[in-house]
């Protein structure tokens, strides 16, 4: 805050600091704080994935349909990398609070996992009973003329993924439709594959503009 030449005397006078002295342990305790900052980020992950595949409104996590089984096998491995990252930034700051919040939230994961599994059989077991049914050429003449049943209920909910997809690629016209789908497929409704996810939006956009269908050749 000095001047001139008092600044000049004030830094020869050893006996006065310019500046508050550093905090002992800075490095360590800023490696702390950034290390928590990690882990809440990791747990909100986690967290926000539960909440979608459970079936409740999310703002980033998965939106599943009523109904829609869950791909465990693609879900547990995104689970199981949240989890070993949370894990690892929780071993860095060593905080208990956040700790009791993973291990509550494994609770809830393991109960939709032997939720799943078990609705699951079920399904199977009532297939099975029911290898008398009607032939597959009954089937054909039951249905009635248009669009099967379900084959447009994901189509509300993408609606505003599409919206934003126009607004990534006008800014981005380098971009693919593909490569801008890929970027939504974790918002995208349904417990299916993130490929599979992909190739609907793809589908959607390309169907509501299509003047843009050309552009998924791009990369």
């Amino acid at each position: 805050m000095l001047h001139g030449f008092r600044r000049f005397w004030a830094e020869t006078d050893r006996s006065k600091n310019l500046a508050p002295p550093a905090c002992p342990n800075a490095e360590e305790r800023a490696a702390k704080i950034q290390a928590r900052d990690l882990a809440v980020g990791f747990i909100n992950n986690l967290l926000s994935k539960l909440s979608g595949l459970q079936g409740n409104r999310t703002a980033f996590g998965p939106r599943r349909v009523p109904g829609e089984p869950v791909d465990l096998i693609y879900w547990k491995a995104q689970w199981d990398k949240a989890r070993t990252q949370a894990q690892a930034a929780l071993a860095r700051c060593e905080a208990a609070d956040l700790q009791h919040q993973v291990e509550s939230l494994d609770v809830q994961w393991a109960a939709l996992v032997e939720q799943e599994t078990k609705a699951a059989p079920e399904v199977s077991s009532g297939e099975n009973q029911n290898n008398s049914g009607p032939a597959p050429e009954e089937i054909e003449r039951s249905k009635g003329p248009g669009r099967p049943s379900g084959s447009g209920s994901y189509e509300r909910l993408d609606f505003p993924l599409v919206r934003e997809m126009r607004q990534v690629l006008l800014k981005h016209p380098h971009l693919s439709v593909t490569a801008v789908a890929n970027r939504f497929v974790e918002r995208a409704a349904g417990g299916g594959t993130p490929e599979s996810k992909a190739k609907r939006l793809t589908q959607r956009y390309s169907a509501q503009f299509p003047e843009a269908a050309g552009r998924n050749q791009l990369k």
